[in-house]
């Protein structure tokens, strides 16, 4: 998929402003033209970089194969014989994004190709890794402003 140029720098935009903001804020409105502009699209534009790094890169590829929440960075370390300080250098050089901001969007990513490939809200947190099917909802809701339900509804019509 091609990427139209506003598209991409709001994307590029998004992920500086990060998950933290103020809701009428000028990031918040950045947000929320990005879903808007999202809406519009066939396909969902949610591309993660690996990195380069052979240590970073095995961590991403494994996450990308099983990502779930409560995996720690301690866990991940471990897999990439590296301490977690280093992982978590890595991740925000070669990424751009910090571990926890990354591994989020990874299961946005999936999240929402398993809503609208028919999976239950419920089913859909607890492969994701979320001790409840409320923290993940609340998660969904506030990173596309509306609940995973109304979004999967939203998008079979």
């Amino acid at each position: 998929m091609k990427l139209s140029p506003l598209l991409k720098e709001l994307i590029l935009s998004a992920i500086k402003i990060g998950w933290e903001y103020e809701l009428e804020s000028h990031e918040a409105r950045v947000m929320q033209l990005l879903i808007e502009k999202i809406a519009l699209e066939k396909e969902i534009p949610l591309c993660l970089p690996e990195g380069r790094d052979p240590r970073l890169k095995k961590v991403t590829s494994a996450m990308f194969e099983n990502i779930r929440i409560d995996f720690s960075i301690d866990h991940w370390s471990k897999m990439a014989g590296a301490s977690p300080r280093t992982l978590v250098r890595l991740f925000n050089e070669e990424t751009g994004m910090t571990f926890s901001t990354w591994r989020q969007q990874l299961c946005l990513k999936r999240a929402i190709e398993m809503l609208l490939e028919g999976q239950s809200v419920t089913n859909t947190a607890f492969t994701l890794g979320y001790s409840s099917a409320g923290n993940f909802t609340s998660m969904f809701t506030q990173a596309m402003s509306q609940s995973p339900t109304a979004y999967r509804k939203e998008r079979r019509t």
